[in-house]
């Protein structure tokens, strides 16, 4: 096959994965409030106070963008900020409960999914779509920055 035939089927296949309930359902946790909550507790469960500014560099995304969503997080009961007391510039983030449960209620989601992909494809080729998918992210690094 060549390359623009290639480059159409990519574009058809992406565009049947995004009508698929997997990029509703499991998209929304890498997208978003969801995304902003599992970041805020992967920084928790590891020990460091999470900050606006942190968030935004790990999720790539800009610091209004995050100062939005925390503030709509906040509202929802979700999530809580304060001022730093030491640095009245700085603003630490941090999960209610109810935001902790949305998190684990998310995990549980994308994990039932992940299961039901490696009980149709098997072990071996969910292993590989996972290898191929790496080398695409890899591809996609390295384009960006020759851009």
């Amino acid at each position: 096959m060549d390359s623009q035939k290639l480059i159409g089927e990519f574009h058809h296949m992406l565009a049947s994965f995004n009508a698929t309930r997997f990029t509703n359902e499991v998209g929304d946790f890498y997208q978003g409030e969801s995304a902003v909550l599992s970041c805020i507790a992967a920084m928790e469960d590891r020990g460091s106070v999470p900050t606006p500014s942190e968030i935004s560099d790990r999720l790539h995304i800009a610091r209004g963008t995050v100062t939005a969503t925390l503030r709509a997080l906040e509202r929802k009961g979700l999530a809580g900020r304060e001022t730093m007391p030491d640095n009245r510039r700085r603003v630490r983030v941090w999960l209610t409960e109810s935001g902790r449960a949305h998190v684990e209620r998310k995990v549980a989601e994308v994990n039932d999914w992940c299961s039901r992909m490696i009980n149709t494809m098997g072990e071996e080729e969910f292993s590989l779509l996972l290898q191929m998918l790496n080398k695409a992210i890899t591809a996609w690094a390295v384009g960006r920055r020759s851009l």
